[in-house]
């Protein structure tokens, strides 16, 4: 499939991180990612990241190069030109219901917020420890959360891993009158507050910038996804990304080892 050839009008670029921006392999962004995003905006176009991770978990090879802007939390955290212009934080009540879930129940649950993490103080399966050591390699705020609901921290949004064998049906219940589940994998969920996600952001940018869904492109590689690359004008899948979305997209660029990024840009003349 041929390139469209032609400089294309301003448009809002929206980037995943991992495994967009940033291989599974590493904590840098790939260098013909970042000279990519330089002709971009060069060219006048605009770029953000929309990423489930909070704003306090983007890492830093992310945080210093200059975005235009950041949907981060899947929606529930926004800004632009480094003014903070939409924070949604779960209700503190919410939260302690939470933690006495995670008491009660076979689960690890880890509460993701702007100014970092908060794990349990106590943990069930190996992905959480694993999932700490990364976060904290990559000088991410960590801090534990109690049993006996004080809560002294902002909340935007949460994941938990659970015994796949035997998966917590009650909990579930629970959280769908209040919550929007992702199924990252078999054992592992990341959960959002209902009425937000990777889409709800774009929109609330286009409505501050006075932009239309048309001028949106897209560029990412997993579920957590889909609602992003279903909305925009246009949409890339990775081509390390999940098979099952190459139909979901207008494009399917190459790996991130090689180029992906750089090679869909200059594919809508966007570079």
């Amino acid at each position: 499939m041929g390139g469209h050839g032609r400089q294309m009008s301003k448009k809002l670029i929206f980037f995943d991180i991992d495994g967009t921006l940033i291989a599974e392999t590493s904590t840098d962004m790939m260098g013909s990612a970042v000279k990519a995003l330089e002709k971009a905006q060069a060219n006048g176009h605009l770029c953000f990241i929309n990423t489930g991770r909070p704003i306090g978990t983007v890492g830093s090879s992310i945080i210093q190069y200059p975005f235009d802007g950041y949907v981060c939390g899947c929606g529930t955290y926004i800004t632009y030109h480094g003014k903070e212009i939409l924070h949604a934080e779960i209700e503190k009540e919410l939260v302690r219901e939470l933690i006495k879930w995670n008491e009660k129940e076979n689960i690890d649950i880890f509460f993701e917020g702007r100014k970092g993490l908060i794990f349990p103080p106590e943990a069930s399966f190996k992905d959480l420890f694993s999932s700490e050591r990364y976060f904290k390699k990559q000088n991410v705020d960590v801090q534990y959360y109690a049993y006996n609901g004080d809560i002294n921290f902002c909340v935007d949004k949460f994941s938990m891993w659970f015994d796949r064998e035997n998966p917590p049906l009650k909990f579930r219940s629970f959280l769908e009158d209040h919550f929007s589940i992702i199924e990252r994998d078999i054992d592992f969920w990341e959960v959002i507050p209902k009425g937000y996600s990777k889409a709800t952001g774009i929109d609330y940018l286009l409505n501050y910038l006075d932009m239309d869904i048309v001028d949106t492109i897209s560029i990412g590689d997993s579920p957590n996804d889909i609602a992003m690359l279903e909305h925009t004008g246009e949409s890339i899948l990775m081509g390390n990304g999940s098979p099952e979305l190459k139909d979901k997209v207008t494009y399917v660029t190459a790996n991130i080892e090689d180029h992906g990024v750089y090679q869909a840009l200059e594919y809508f003349g966007l570079i």
